[in-house]
């Protein structure tokens, strides 16, 4: 993006209508006890752990104010994550504040919300991924 430059609104919009129907397919497939893919059983997985989001799996739109279709895929990136430690201390992280006494699902959240910071100063200021600011928020979580 141009330092003038605006985020394409329509784009976004397309890919978080892309996005909704994937997951939507997915607990469709649930519902119908067909067979999936890893990545498909693990996203829903995450689906089922938040099924308080269920009216949305199944056809309602999240309001302005709430995304859990975001919320799952954040989740699903944050696994990746821990799983791959990358960025690097990830897995560290989170197994200190799995460690501390935190359940593993509020060990995510936490990841999960210094994630959601990082990219939103990376969209505000328009700068590339910044791993050492990221590991210092990981750092920093309790």
């Amino acid at each position: 993006m141009d330092a003038g430059s605006r985020p394409d609104t329509a784009a976004l919009e397309r890919l978080a209508i892309t996005g909704r129907a994937v997951l939507r397919r997915i607990w469709a497939r649930r519902d119908r006890r067909e067979a999936m893919a890893e990545p498909e059983r693990r996203l829903l997985e995450l689906m089922e752990r938040h099924l308080d989001a269920r009216p949305f799996w199944e056809g309602a739109d999240p309001d302005e104010h709430e995304n859990p279709f975001l919320h799952v895929l954040m989740h699903h990136q944050v696994a990746e994550q821990i799983e791959r430690d990358r960025p690097a201390g990830t897995r560290a992280a989170y197994e200190r504040l799995v460690a501390s006494g935190l359940e593993p699902h509020e060990a995510e959240h936490r990841l999960i919300d210094a994630w959601a910071r990082e990219l939103a100063r990376q969209v505000r200021e328009r700068r590339p991924f910044d791993a050492e600011r990221y590991r210092a928020e990981l750092d920093a979580l309790s």
